[in-house]
């Protein structure tokens, strides 16, 4: 058991801790930053990477309330890290092959290429609005009824109803009354 909590943590800390030092070498290069700025955003980029851990160890101690604040931290920025990155890449890439293609015909592409903040700008702004987005969608539920014919049941065989619910996230990101529309 000991075992796999150690290789969970491994590859928690090398995916997860890879996407946080990608962040934090594009927001270095973006904003060029050293010194206490550099350090201090080491330091909260370490936060938010712990905090989902955090979330588990507090709730397993009885601290609820910072286990809340814990979960809601961490898993916040899981998802904005998450879709920042998964825009961010195919930027990098553009920017690659625009490098590649200056080097191949000798020639100055510089006018195609976006600034390093103006790429961090985009992928940040993008990622919060598809959150909000997400966050609206989540939080208004919708009925969706379907009616399907076959002719494989027996002619008099009566109706069957199927429901399915799916997604609820009932961990510790759930609130009161969460459950009352499903």
């Amino acid at each position: 058991m000991m075992s796999r909590l150690i290789l969970l943590l491994m590859l928690y800390f090398c995916i997860y801790g890879s996407a946080h030092l990608y962040v934090l070498i594009k927001l270095r290069r973006a904003y060029y930053l050293h010194g206490i700025s550099y350090g201090f955003l080491f330091v909260l980029l370490v936060f938010f990477m712990l905090a989902p851990i955090q979330a588990r160890v507090l709730e397993a101690q009885g601290h609820l309330v910072w286990a809340i604040v814990s979960a809601w931290t961490g898993y916040v920025w899981m998802g904005f890290l998450f879709i920042a990155i998964c825009l961010s890449l195919p930027l990098d890439g553009y920017h690659l092959l625009i490098g590649l293609g200056q080097r191949l015909m000798q020639q100055d592409w510089a006018h195609l290429m976006l600034s390093r903040r103006q790429c961090v700008g985009f992928a940040a702004l993008a990622a919060l609005g598809i959150m909000v987005y997400g966050a609206f969608e989540a939080y208004h539920l919708r009925i969706e009824k379907i009616t399907l014919t076959t002719t494989k049941l027996p002619a008099k065989a009566k109706a069957i109803r199927i429901v399915q619910i799916s997604d609820l996230h009932l961990g510790l990101m759930y609130y009161p009354g969460r459950l009352e529309p499903v």
